[in-house]
């Protein structure tokens, strides 16, 4: 076991490493001391001996040296230092300490004992809290306008939205309402875009979680203009589809690029289904994604005066996966009559799908072939529109590359702290 003593002569502070060591013939333990070097009469820090060539301190530099060269690589560092001149270097090192440690920021200063960071300089809890209030409105939105249109200009942007439950009672946004797990709890929506190539966050924002997601998308819209963001390539689900959405960003097509796929609640995704169902499935239509084999047809079709693509895809795999669940559930309400075991729930599933008559010898029950085959008719088809991407196989991996939002946001929900 070592440990240092420090020794003043003459006015100069040594500084010596002691060592113990079991003298054999003595029966006792001595201590062996090497002078390792002298204090700085100003900063008090060691000045280590010329003669000393063991290392003072050992730091971790691994981690630094992946995330230096990446946020390097990527431009991140360039326009950090743009935008935060006099702390770009602390904002990094917190950065850095989340994507290595996934713990609480006050915890940063210990890590930052042993490990090497941009900075190289003590971050307390104190420090960081300071540091996080001089981040200003306005320099976040002016490092969002230098961030997103780097990124904008490389890749597709995929937009989505996710609820955040929250207990916070200083953040004014957060409303009691039901999550996409349908839960009621208080919450806020996150909206965020990401590249799909770089899996980079690019911008994110806060909204009530009153706010639907097609409203949610025009909000975003506005902002990507006052961000001055040039081109931005969008790829969305359906929640955000709507004549509204698609108008507004056709009006703007030079800037905005976009692929959205269509619900069949509306009848722009049916009328496409009918147009291509007799002849989607022939071989010559055939496609392979991800070692899935799908058919797909493009339509070439106006919107308004401009022209856009819509790419229809059918997957038999999937249709049949859906009508064995849907059959089944159909064949669980037609026990649910029968049995007496109605649920409030189901009514109107009983009343459209079923012929129902009371008999004296007991129920009587019809299945009404019509209405069933009409809910199996879109089953296994998927619309997705484009007003830049022609080429059925791109648009359909181009969007299921947005996968990377919910995986984010799953990271995101189980790392979240700050609500």
């Amino acid at each position: 076991m070592s440990f240092q003593v420090k020794q003043t002569i003459k006015g100069t502070t040594y500084v010596y490493e002691t060592k113990g060591k079991w003298d054999k013939v003595k029966k006792q333990c001595r201590h062996e001391r090497v002078c390792i070097g002298k204090l700085d009469p100003i900063s008090g820090e060691l000045i280590p001996s010329k003669k000393n060539d063991n290392p003072i301190l050992s730091k971790d530099y691994g981690n630094y040296y992946l995330l230096d060269s990446i946020t390097k690589q990527c431009g991140l560092i360039e326009i950090l230092s743009k935008v935060f001149p006099k702390t770009w270097k602390k904002i990094l090192t917190c950065a850095f300490y989340e994507l290595c440690e996934k713990k609480p920021m006050y915890l940063c200063e210990e890590w930052n004992d042993l490990t090497v960071t941009p900075c190289n300089k003590q971050l307390t809890s104190q420090r960081i809290s300071d540091l996080f209030k001089e981040i200003s409105y306005d320099d976040r939105m002016e490092f969002f306008k230098k961030w997103g249109n780097v990124r904008a200009e490389q890749e597709y942007i995929a937009f989505d939205i996710t609820s955040i439950s929250s207990y916070s009672k200083l953040i004014e946004m957060v409303e009691t309402g039901y999550n996409r797990d349908e839960e009621n709890l208080p919450q806020i929506n996150l909206g965020m875009l990401f590249g799909e190539i770089s899996l980079f966050p690019i911008f994110y924002n806060l909204y009530p979680s009153s706010i639907n997601d097609v409203k949610t998308l025009s909000n975003m819209l506005k902002l990507t203009e006052f961000l001055e963001m040039k081109k931005m390539k969008f790829v969305m689900d359906k929640g955000f589809f709507s004549k509204v959405n698609v108008d507004e960003m056709m009006k703007k097509s030079k800037k905005y690029k976009f692929s959205v796929a269509v619900p069949f609640s509306t009848s722009f995704a049916k009328d496409a289904v009918d147009v291509v169902r007799e002849k989607i499935d022939l071989p010559s239509n055939a496609i392979i994604i991800r070692d899935d084999v799908t058919h797909a047809v493009t339509i070439n079709q106006k919107w308004g005066a401009k022209k856009i693509y819509t790419h229809v895809y059918f997957n038999k795999d999937k249709y049949a996966t859906d009508e064995k669940t849907f059959l089944k559930k159909i064949l669980l309400l037609e026990q649910e009559i029968l049995t007496q075991n109605r649920i409030d729930a189901n009514e109107k599933r009983y009343e459209k799908y079923f012929k129902i008559r009371n008999l004296k010898t007991g129920i009587k029950v019809q299945r009404i072939d019509k209405n069933i085959k009409e809910a199996l008719k879109h089953k296994g088809y998927f619309v997705v529109i484009s007003n830049d991407i022609k080429n059925a196989n791109e648009a359909l991996e181009i969007y299921r590359n947005k996968d990377v939002v919910e995986k984010s946001f799953d990271n995101l929900k189980n790392a979240t702290r700050f609500l």
